[in-house]
């Protein structure tokens, strides 16, 4: 039995297996704005006014993620999505009529993000807003397909897929909804730092700069470390915008400061000078094809 939970990619290994297209994937696009551009205390649910979706302002390490939006992702599944400059208007729009203190422009975000919805397709004819956020499990010829669902319903979706592939293998299941999520990690590792990366992060050697902050963010050297020697970094984007976050939280993605990183990331990956100008280089085209906000 193989599990096929691989998102907006999952007709295309259904295929293999001749199994038909089913989704309809869907963009979701988000600006990143510093806290003092757009101070909101807590999350705070809104509607847009031109066609009343929801959206959203929440507080984030610091900054605040406005969004989102639903619609039809066109761009090919081979490139990362990246927000539209109608999406760009569409959000600031709603920006401008909640918050209109704020006179918010998109230059003023820090970056912008977009992802995939793996929606399972619907009646003809409906909204993207309108399609069922609904999970689905196909069965084919070995294959286990699990697509739609939402971030909330994780855990049953997890329990209804182990079922399938009890009733596949001829074995009994019980399943186990309400069983913890997250299981504690010791008291030794009872720290910020610990409980966000558990004990392998509490057992590293301690060095001088652990503490060190990279920029305005609340990421320290130490968890950067541990990121290049424990999480399979390999390239930089990796580490700025995937096992952190601060490409999206520091200004023009963190060019600024990666000349203080430099030394760091050089030491734990093993690269020379001409390897580290590739990746920064690379990083800057990256960062600003996807995530510069227009």
């Amino acid at each position: 039995v193989v599990v096929n939970a691989t998102g907006p990619w999952s007709d295309r290994l259904r295929a293999q297996v001749e199994g038909a297209a089913q989704l309809r994937p869907l963009r979701g696009s988000h600006f990143v704005f510093p806290f003092h551009a757009l101070p909101v205390a807590r999350a705070i649910t809104l509607f847009h006014p031109d066609d009343r979706r929801p959206l959203f302002a929440i507080p984030w390490q610091g900054a605040t993620v406005f969004g989102t939006t639903d619609l039809d992702h066109e761009q090919s599944m081979d490139e990362v999505p990246r927000m539209s400059r109608a999406e760009s208007d569409y959000l600031i729009a709603a920006a401008n009529h909640y918050f209109p203190a704020c006179g918010l422009q998109a230059a003023d975000a820090l970056s912008s993000f977009a992802g995939v919805r793996p929606i399972v397709r619907g009646a003809p004819g409906a909204s993207a807003s309108q399609e069922s956020r609904e999970s689905s499990i196909e069965r084919e010829r070995g294959l286990i397909t699990v697509t739609g669902g939402k971030l909330t319903t994780f855990r049953v979706t997890a329990n209804d897929v182990l079922e399938q592939i009890g009733q596949a293998l001829g074995r009994r299941f019980v399943r186990n909804d309400k069983a913890p999520i997250i299981h504690a990690v010791g008291a030794a590792a009872q720290t910020r730092g610990g409980v966000r990366h558990g004990p392998a992060f509490v057992d590293m050697p301690a060095r001088p700069d652990d503490e060190r902050a990279l920029g305005t963010t609340d990421y320290r050297f130490r968890e950067l470390r541990y990121a290049l020697t424990h999480e399979a970094v390999a390239h930089l984007d990796d580490l700025m915008l995937r096992r952190t976050r601060a490409g999206l939280l520091l200004e023009q993605g963190g060019l600024a400061e990666l000349a203080v990183l430099e030394p760091l990331v050089r030491d734990a990956l093993g690269w020379d000078s001409a390897r580290w100008r590739e990746e920064v280089e690379r990083y800057r085209a990256h960062w600003q094809r996807v995530h510069a906000p227009q």
